[in-house]
């Protein structure tokens, strides 16, 4: 009888250490999977910063527009290098340059406040505008001189040479400007311009 109770308390140390030895197992099997292995792709997204995935994304798209034909996207999301500042209260002349400069550029939404309603509808559109310009790397005015001016509008006589990833156009003509209503600054609004 009494070797009896003496045996009794093994059995409930036995079963510990069997679950000691379960616990120990999982561990080290969970544990030792591949401990170099890196952390999965929603890891790090998850714990990347946002700012860094759009400035990477704004890095890949200025590559890509300086590199090729700019695309719509691409283009309008290039950040402006200090392009020249719309002239609203300047010249006739002033507005008709920066227009042709902010284009060629790719700041489309600078040139197209540039544009009245007549002259945004003579370039076909928004979209249209863009492809017109994307193929422009740069537009020098060689020559512009005032051929008229009144208090709601002036003409100026425009000679320039665009540089384009298929070549180099020479173009001139002439460009109606009108007042824009808001601020008594010039608007593009009709266009008469032949290249070769």
């Amino acid at each position: 009888a009494s070797r009896g109770r003496r045996g009794l308390p093994l059995l409930p140390i036995a079963l510990l250490a069997l679950a000691a030895a379960a616990v120990i197992a999982a561990v080290a099997l969970a544990g030792g999977a591949n401990p170099s292995r890196p952390p999965t792709a929603a890891h790090h997204q998850s714990s990347r910063p946002a700012a860094t995935h759009r400035t990477t994304s704004s890095s890949a798209s200025r590559s890509t527009s300086t590199s090729s034909s700019a695309s719509s996207s691409s283009s309008s999301s290039r950040p402006a290098t200090t392009p020249p500042p719309p002239a609203s209260s300047g010249s006739p002349g002033a507005t008709a340059t920066s227009f042709y400069t902010l284009a060629a550029g790719h700041h489309y939404a600078q040139a197209w406040a540039l544009a009245d309603p007549a002259f945004q509808s003579q370039l076909g559109g928004y979209q249209s505008f863009q492809n017109t310009f994307a193929g422009d790397r740069s537009i020098t005015v060689d020559s512009l001189r005032t051929l008229s001016r009144s208090a709601g509008g002036a003409t100026v006589a425009i000679t320039t040479t665009s540089v384009r990833t298929d070549g180099t156009q020479h173009c001139s003509g002439t460009v109606d400007l009108s007042r824009a209503p808001a601020n008594g600054g010039w608007l593009m609004h009709h266009i008469q311009i032949g290249c070769h």
